[in-house]
């Protein structure tokens, strides 16, 4: 069966990696110029634990990616898009 999208698991992975992803860059911005030692050790946590997340999601989609393939390229696309 030659399917014409990817499937909804691959989809939700990548929208979850993004996200989370977003959310590192807040964190991270949201870190200079903390005013207490435990609001930034608090911060520098949820950093972590975030980026932890984005490492584990990202090797499920790997695993993901490598057990089920993609959808076929469009026909329309040039031969510069396709390399």
């Amino acid at each position: 069966m030659v399917r014409d999208r990817y499937s909804a698991v691959a989809i939700v992975l990548h929208w979850l990696i993004a996200a989370a992803i977003v959310f590192q860059l807040i964190l991270g911005w949201r870190g200079h110029g903390l005013r207490t030692t435990l609001e930034g050790f608090s911060l520098i946590q949820l950093h972590k634990s975030v980026g932890v997340t984005i490492l584990a999601l990202s090797l499920v989609r790997l695993a993901w990616r490598l057990t089920h393939r993609p959808p076929p390229e469009p026909e329309t696309l040039a031969p510069w898009e396709r390399r």
